[in-house]
């Protein structure tokens, strides 16, 4: 069973194993228990672990699979204190489709999304890309006087501004 030997941590590491060794055709049975489980195994400390790999490791048609359902489920995963991690991988992948999708849940609640502790590591990440769309967060932080300073001031929300000057400063200097 996938999600249990995902789900602890001595035995996931053997299935980590499996998905750097094995691959298509004789891995098809892990990764359609891993779609069939996707949200439980995102959703747990250690089967977010797997999903990554399963990502990384799968071919193009099962790591599709797992990007589409990274899209169709992300606005749960995004503020998932283990999901947002595989969010967070996807993002780093830097593809246009599936980071639209992303987009578009940060910007559906960008504010109070930044005053997460786990959506605001996403928001972090997504401002790496240095894309389009992350100069459009930040214009949409900046622009507002009363959610800049609201951010400033939050736990989580702090981060996000420095992350961006530090963005920022580094285009003023290039």
């Amino acid at each position: 069973n996938i999600v249990v030997l995902s789900s602890n941590n001595n035995s996931s590491h053997i299935i980590i194993k499996y998905v750097n060794e094995i691959r298509y055709p004789k891995n098809i049975q892990l990764f359609n228990e891993v779609y069939r489980n996707y949200i439980p195994l995102c959703k747990d400390k250690h089967g977010c672990c797997v999903i990554q790999k399963c990502i990384d490791f799968g071919n193009q048609e099962q790591k599709n699979k797992l990007l589409e359902l990274s899209n169709a489920n992300c606005e749960s995963l995004i503020s998932d204190q283990f999901g947002n991690y595989v969010i967070q991988f996807v993002v780093s992948l830097n593809i246009n489709i599936v980071n639209q999708k992303v987009f578009q849940v940060l910007k559906n609640n960008l504010c109070s999304l930044c005053k997460e502790k786990y959506a605001s590591n996403v928001i972090e990440k997504f401002l790496a890309n240095k894309s389009e769309e992350s100069f459009e967060i930040i214009n949409t932080l900046l622009k507002d006087e009363k959610i800049l300073h609201e951010l400033i001031i939050d736990q989580f929300g702090n981060y996000i501004i420095q992350r961006i000057l530090m963005f920022l400063s580094l285009i003023l200097i290039v």
